[in-house]
């Protein structure tokens, strides 16, 4: 009687193979090549040969393939029912085969039925399941524990040479060959023996959510295929040379990647960190590759669900690789388990890939599409998406952020006063202090202080400009946008990690030893006029704001601050100002800077003495003298301007609440900055001439300095 059989094999995933030869004790030596050179092999084993070895092993037997990618292969044979023992026995002789040449390391996985009527998909579904079923395994070892479990002499593989250079020569042979003369690291020692490598590992998501939504045979082999030819070693190839091409200044000559492993949905290797961002290009290149072939040969309801997740080690050419493993899994799971993307369900439509350095997820989006999307989006939706992007750690964001580091540091009006390493190590020093991280009071000020503008108003407009772009950057870390409701400064756990972590990467990406970013930007872009005006909305109006808001104890900063209104009467002459206009303004109790400094010191200063102090510094206001703005000089009142000034209330100070335990250094640091942000803001207006609300120049700096 004849029978329909469907059996399916499949090869331990590579990385457990892996996981095995690095961690196994007999690797001693610094650098492994032995151990190298045998990942390699595997991969190419679970990419080609394993396909190779089966088809060779059931010549005899006409097979119809069903599924073969990267490791599982899945086929069907119509054989007469006496055969099922040889059928077996066919399947055992491939599991012993891999496990001599891989001397107990690799263990492959069988399992046949028969058909009984099933479809291709349920017969692959149903093989995919039983696979994974330890039962079935059991089954083998049971089988084969006369030599699972005994002594006996078992003969090395003859192929152990390293990656052929003439088929890949994008490839580098080995881990040092990835040094290139142009690396500028000083701690190199001026050879290949020691220099800085990042080692990169990516995972594709989303893989199961696809396959369980193909109902078609047709769709599921076309699928395979893509990943098979796609995720491989000639598939990675292909990706470096291609990377290599489209760079009109390329700044490599012959191989610069080394691979660890490509298989079935995860892609491991290694460049030299000059070529970190190349690495990048390379994983997005590859699932830009899949996602294209799958809306090309099946629809985009496929290929959307996919995207990929990145995890990046940087670490020296000389470290054992059992140590770097470890920590790249690490950043790939903190990649994979990144969840920032779903608390804005708007960017998921545009998400590419999840990128985790130093345990900072970056997301990696179409940002092209994410803008035509806004263009033609409604109000709401519009509002959603600039809440997102704005919250979001965002992969494009932090390379345009470096750019903009390289060119102040290669500007010659701006290297010595901007971005310098002292600057960055010392607010970070600042920032990760136990002290001041746990109190959140504490921690924004000091990053305010750090950020407050130097140069506003310097001739040298490139000074200036670049000032408020690098710190807006950085506050930019910090930052959510609440549809409808602003910008909000967030200091959880989260926030100020990344924003420590933000730091080290400028630092790093900026390092000219590493050279990690080339592609210099063109201050007409950096600086152009909407990225001036976006910072300054972030870094002095919005911080203004938020400082107004957040200062603790509402009743006595409003001892100091006030907002007001202030409205514009309509002019029918000008085409600009039909109708009325209300503006929001702060007015404040007149305070010097010197004044807040010498108030700090609330044990020689109590609030009793302060409370004098300022009384003294802001006597009351005859209107007849000074006018309504409180300016000197003016003879009548002025109802055309807001008054900026406000009178001192002691009484009303003085019979605050708790005035003795409110009164404090953190408070009055809190207050200080936000007279500093606010004076910033008129600055600002002033230097750029958009102040719409004054017909002179002369009466807004009167005020700034009244």
């Amino acid at each position: 009687m004849v029978n329909k059989y469907v059996a399916g094999l499949s090869i331990d995933k590579i990385q457990t193979y892996l996981t095995k030869a690095i961690h196994a004790h007999v690797q001693e030596k610094q650098t492994e090549e032995a151990t190298l050179k045998s990942i390699v092999n595997s991969s190419r084993e679970i990419s080609d040969d394993f396909f190779t070895a089966i088809k060779n092993k059931f010549n005899e037997y006409k097979i119809e393939k069903l599924m073969s990618c990267s490791g599982v292969y899945i086929f069907s044979c119509t054989i007469a029912e006496s055969d099922e023992p040889v059928l077996e026995e066919l399947l055992n002789e491939l599991f012993l085969h891999y496990y001599h040449i891989s001397q107990g390391n690799k263990l492959l996985h069988y399992v046949f039925f028969k058909d009984d009527g099933r479809t291709e998909i349920e017969a692959i579904q149903e093989a995919k399941k039983r696979l994974k079923q330890n039962k079935y395994f059991t089954q083998i070892i049971e089988k084969n524990k006369s030599q699972l479990f005994s002594f006996c002499k078992i003969e090395k593989s003859g192929n152990t040479s390293a990656v052929n250079q003439k088929d890949y020569p994008m490839f580098v042979k080995d881990i040092n060959a990835l040094y290139q003369d142009k690396d500028t690291d000083s701690e190199d020692t001026g050879n290949s023996n020691h220099f800085r490598i990042a080692v990169i590992k990516a995972d594709l998501d989303g893989m199961g959510d696809m396959f369980s939504d193909i109902k078609e045979y047709k769709e599921y082999t076309l699928t395979s295929e893509v990943l098979s030819e796609t995720v491989s070693l000639r598939g990675l190839h292909e990706a470096v040379a291609e990377v290599c091409r489209t760079d009109n200044q390329s700044y490599t000559t012959g191989g610069w990647l080394f691979p660890f492993y490509i298989a079935g949905d995860d892609i491991f290797f290694a460049v030299a960190v000059a070529n970190f961002l190349k690495g990048i290009e390379v994983c997005q290149y590859l699932l830009k590759k899949i996602k294209n072939e799958l809306a090309g040969k099946l629809s985009d309801k496929f290929s959307n669900k996919i995207s990929m997740s990145i995890g990046v080690e940087i670490t020296f050419n000389r470290e054992p690789i059992r140590y770097y493993l470890d920590r790249v899994e690490d950043q790939l799971e903190n990649a994979k388990d990144d969840k920032t993307y779903l608390n804005f369900d708007s960017l998921k439509p545009f998400l590419n890939s999840k990128i985790s350095i130093g345990r900072l997820t970056f997301l990696d989006i179409d940002y092209a599409q994410f803008k035509n999307c806004k263009k033609n989006a409604s109000k709401e939706r519009k509002s959603k998406l600039n809440s997102a992007i704005n919250s979001a750690p965002i992969w494009q964001f932090f390379i345009s952020d470096v750019c903009l580091l390289l060119f102040i540091k290669n500007d010659a009006d701006c290297k010595e006063f901007l971005g310098t390493p002292s600057f960055f190590y010392s607010l970070l020093e600042r920032l990760s202090d136990e002290v001041i991280r746990c109190d959140d009071k504490k921690y924004i000020n000091h990053l305010l202080y750090y950020l407050l503008p130097n140069y506003l108003g310097n001739p040298n407009e490139h000074l200036w400009q670049a000032e408020l772009l690098l710190n807006a950057a950085i506050l930019r870390q910090l930052y959510i946008k609440i549809p409808k409701k602003g910008f909000k400064i967030d200091l959880s756990d989260y926030k100020k990690h990344r924003m420590e972590t933000y730091l080290r990467l400028m630092l790093l990406f900026s390092d000219p030893r590493f050279q990690i970013v080339k592609n210099q930007v063109s201050d007409t872009v950096l600086l152009s006029k909407e990225n001036i005006n976006n910072a300054r909305k972030n870094l002095l109006t919005k911080i203004r704001h938020c400082l107004y808001e957040t200062i603790s104890h509402k009743t006595l900063t409003s001892c100091f601050v006030k907002q007001d209104k202030f409205t514009i009467p309509a002019d029918n002459t000008r085409a600009s100002n039909k109708k009325h206009l209300i503006i929001s303004y702060y007015k404040t109790v007149r305070v010097e800077k010197s004044m807040f400094f010498r108030l700090r010191n609330t044990e020689k200063i109590p609030f009793s003495k302060a409370a004098t102090m300022l009384s003294m510094n802001n006597p009351p206001e005859d209107p007849l003298k000074d006018g309504h703005n409180g300016i000197a000089g003016t003879t009548a009142p002025q109802l055309d301007k807001p008054i900026y000034r406000m009178s001192f209330k002691k009484q009303e100070f003085c019979d605050e609440p708790q005035i003795d335990k409110k009164w404090n250094s953190d408070f009055i640091d809190s207050l200080m900055l936000f007279y500093q942000y606010n004076e910033a803001v008129i600055k600002y207006k002033i230097i750029t001439g958009n102040s719409k609300n004054y017909k002179n120049k002369r009466g807004i700096r009167d005020v700034r300095h009244s």
